[in-house]
């Protein structure tokens, strides 16, 4: 599991901010820049490919126990 934001390398704080997927994390600020950007914005391809890294990677193993969890109907 990475204990810094994919983005900003920010160490994960104790408090549980932020957002952890497939074992990366990403930090609250940097998770708030990603919800307010446009495709014209020079930060977009940065945090775009940091999120295909995550999509494209192994992921920690729960995954698919989660996954399943999720598949209500």
């Amino acid at each position: 599991m990475v204990e810094n934001c994919l983005f900003c390398r920010q160490q994960r704080p104790v408090t549980g901010e932020g957002l952890l997927i497939r074992g990366y994390f990403i930090c609250a600020a940097c998770e708030a820049k990603i919800t307010l950007l446009y495709r014209e914005d020079p930060d977009y391809d940065f945090y775009l490919n940091g999120l295909k890294k995550i999509w494209h990677s192994p992921g920690d193993g729960n995954c698919e126990i989660m996954a399943e969890e999720f598949r209500l109907w």
